[in-house]
């Protein structure tokens, strides 16, 4: 088996992969070097372990690469989150039959501050994680995990002493005297530095290595500022080129539901339905792509549905297609144009070296690995994506010390 230090340095995280784009973007990273996987229990409601499970008995051996899941979200959804030993033996039961393999190298508990969040007492917080961390050496002993750690948004970032990484290697050692604790998961990018910037101390990533624990950054594309969000990476823009009108292309989606509300006898108007109307105020100044994909995949998509009784005429499916491309274009442009702009900020910060040529993306996981990352995840959902970063998974690069 893989061992922690045979890791690549770049990760492939599974947050949003279901389809077979997505298997082939992660047979591609393989094929590439990369051996480490991210997923989690609920992840595409599962879809991602299974696609997960499915690529690698398919292109390589499940001991020539590390794959890492979480349990602690509603695991089918409608319950509350849970840490408790018998939640997490079901959870990793599902996941296994998943990921269609007897056991899985890493398994972490996912965002366990969210307990505190729904009330829970910082003394119960603890003892929840060490019954937790109690149950799990137990899952290594039957050879059903092999390491185990924390999933945090707020390791890096919490005054809270009992959310630290410290308190977590504590109650490790209560578990077990030489414990299994050795995997960390937290957002880090060029944004959201506090892993790996303390000016107060030793940082996260210091203190992780000295104990032995592997650091993994995720998000490191998709900063938080403020509450909205900075995507760290080029895209490949047509909002500029040459198209057919889009004044047009709207009307034409509009028309097509229009007709449809005639000929099954209702007597609204397209704009009185909300989802139709927003998209027709909206669809060209809508901020990212996955708001994108939210609009037209989820809510439009639904509405078209029921309009067309489950079955959307192929002539139908291909306009809206067309807007829903056009849509992304526009979004894509302006993700772009505010990376550009915080490129040039990082610059004249010297965050980012300004003679460095390399795509933003690439530029951004590097700065990570430099500052001391072991591992940084990054959500590469196609083929030419994981190319983008060919030369980081290729390196075969350590952080420094």
């Amino acid at each position: 088996m893989i061992s922690l230090d045979e890791l690549s340095p770049i990760g492939f995280g599974s947050y949003r992969v279901s389809t077979s784009e997505h298997g082939f973007a992660l047979a591609e990273a393989i094929r590439l070097g990369c051996n480490l996987i991210d997923t989690a229990a609920t992840y595409t409601n599962g879809y991602s372990e299974r696609l997960v499970g499915a690529v690698v008995a398919s292109v390589h051996s499940s001991a020539d690469t590390f794959v890492i899941t979480k349990a602690g979200y509603p695991d089918p959804p409608g319950t509350q989150h849970s840490i408790a030993p018998d939640f997490l033996a079901a959870s990793l039961d599902r996941s296994l039959e998943r990921l269609g393999r007897p056991w899985v190298d890493g398994f972490l508990l996912h965002n366990p501050e969210r307990l505190l969040d729904d009330g829970v007492e910082t003394d119960e917080f603890a003892d929840r994680v060490a019954a937790a961390f109690v149950f799990l050496e137990g899952c290594v002993s039957l050879g059903k995990i092999r390491f185990y750690g924390i999933s945090s948004n707020v390791v890096a970032t919490s005054p809270d002493p009992v959310l630290g990484l410290e308190s977590y290697i504590t109650l490790a050692a209560h578990a077990a005297t030489h414990h299994h604790f050795r995997l960390l998961q937290f957002p880090c990018n060029l944004l959201e530095r506090d892993a790996v910037c303390n000016p107060a101390g030793a940082s996260l990533t210091v203190r992780a290595r000295a104990a032995g624990v592997a650091t993994l950054a995720n998000r490191p594309l998709n900063a938080l500022v403020d509450g909205r969000l900075v995507r760290l990476a080029n895209y490949e823009s047509h909002a500029d080129r040459p198209t057919n009108d889009d004044s047009r292309l709207l009307s034409m989606c509009v028309e097509a539901v229009s007709g449809q509300l005639v000929r099954s006898g209702a007597t609204a108007t397209p704009l009185e339905f909300p989802v139709i109307q927003y998209v027709a105020d909206h669809w060209a100044d809508i901020e990212t792509t996955d708001a994108v994909d939210e609009l037209f995949l989820g809510l439009l998509q639904t509405f078209l549905r029921a309009l067309y009784k489950g079955d959307i005429p192929e002539a139908e499916a291909r306009l809206f297609a067309r807007l829903h491309r056009r849509a992304l274009d526009n979004a894509q442009k302006r993700m772009s144009d505010r990376a550009e702009a915080t490129r040039r900020d990082l610059y004249a910060s010297r965050i980012l070296d300004a003679t460095d040529s390399h795509p933003l993306q690439v530029a951004a996981c590097s700065y990570l690995l430099d500052a001391g990352i072991d591992h940084v995840l990054v959500g590469m959902r196609s083929p030419d994506y994981v190319h983008s970063l060919r030369e980081l998974i290729i390196s075969n690069r350590r952080p420094p010390g």
